[in-house]
């Protein structure tokens, strides 16, 4: 489960974002049903820029005939600007993220948590191709969006952040006043300063 809390400056580029690959993943699973072609054919086809394909989805759903599956689960791609693309895919792989060959180039790594929740590291000209006249934040020095997600338990988060320490990261607890045993959660910068937000609930 993912949480993504925006500031108000990014909200207009995140929101586009954010529930963008639905219909990439229903178009993939749809076409395989009746087809021997195999997924690469299909991420060549709409290649590492899955952004434009926002831009042309009424084109995409008209030529394979989409209907869409409102209980298909969607799927959630965080994009982070990155200073050095390859430090930083490391640092995830050492969080536990494994890089997705077939969405990664050399100006981004797709780097997937589960089936679910992914985060896009893209360096910063790619970046700013999708933001128009906007600058990229520098987010050692300021923040736009705090991003949340669920683990199984509050140890989990603990060795979330842990991992992050020991591999460059910046971590550190917000103080809310909850007691560990109904829920907990750590705020974790990564190398560019961008923000996750490990946390467990009781339920």
């Amino acid at each position: 489960m993912v949480w993504v809390i925006l500031g108000c400056d990014a909200y207009e580029y995140h929101f586009g974002h954010v529930y963008l690959f639905f219909d990439i993943k229903h178009l993939i699973l749809n076409e395989l049903r009746n087809s021997s072609k195999s997924y690469q054919y299909f991420f060549r086809l709409i290649r590492v820029n899955i952004i434009t394909y926002q831009r042309h989805r009424i084109v995409f759903n008209t030529l394979f005939n989409i209907e869409r599956d409102e209980h298909m689960a969607t799927m959630v791609f965080v994009n982070f600007p990155v200073n050095d693309l390859a430090a930083s895919t490391t640092f995830y792989e050492k969080l536990g993220f494994k890089k997705n060959e077939n969405f990664s180039d050399h100006n981004a790594s797709c780097m997937v948590w589960d089936e679910n929740f992914n985060i896009m590291l893209l360096v910063h000209d790619f970046y700013q191709s999708f933001i128009e006249e906007r600058k990229v934040s520098d987010t050692q020095k300021t923040s736009g969006a705090l991003i949340a997600f669920s683990l199984e338990s509050a140890e989990a988060v603990k060795n979330f952040g842990e991992l992050a320490k020991e591999n460059g990261g910046h971590v550190y607890q917000v103080e809310s006043g909850m007691p560990e045993e109904d829920g907990y959660g750590l705020e974790v910068q990564d190398l560019d300063g961008n923000t996750l937000e490990p946390m467990w609930m009781k339920m």
